[in-house]
């Protein structure tokens, strides 16, 4: 059944970029796009339809909760998150967002293994899921992280 969905909609022009999200022309949900890369993304709506009702919203009850995330818990979410999409995980970006090269980080044996089966590729520049690799997203990631 999934193998269908990608195949009608890439036959009707739809791009496959993340495990569960199609665009045509490169549209792809900026909100989301920033979750998989990392990136933190704070949603307009209200700030835009009602700037002073937002300022007066945020000094009233403030501009909303925080988690600190660890260090581990940063890397694991690149991963993650960077396994479900077509663009996969930028090897610079990693090691300035951890500190860590992403290949010491992730199992060799495990990385080496979805390599030879085809469900990554592993340029120099980044680690990206093939489409079979999205496709077991989750199986990959759980084999990949320490």
């Amino acid at each position: 059944m999934y193998e269908a969905m990608i195949q009608i909609t890439g036959e009707a022009g739809f791009e496959h970029y993340e495990v569960s999200n199609f665009a045509r022309n490169q549209a792809y949900s900026m909100h989301n796009s920033g979750h998989w890369l990392g990136i933190a993304y704070l949603g307009k709506q209200l700030e835009i339809r009602d700037p002073a009702g937002w300022m007066r919203q945020c000094e009233e009850q403030g501009a909303g909760r925080t988690m600190v995330v660890n260090e581990e818990e940063t890397k694991q979410e690149l991963v993650v998150l960077g396994m479900r999409t077509k663009r996969g995980i930028e090897l610079e970006r990693f090691k300035r967002l951890t500190n860590q090269d992403l290949l010491a980080y992730v199992d060799a044996d495990a990385l080496q293994a979805s390599v030879a089966a085809g469900l990554v590729i592993l340029s120099p520049t980044r680690l990206s899921p093939t489409e079979r690799g999205m496709a077991v997203a989750d199986e990959l990631v759980a084999r990949l992280i320490p």
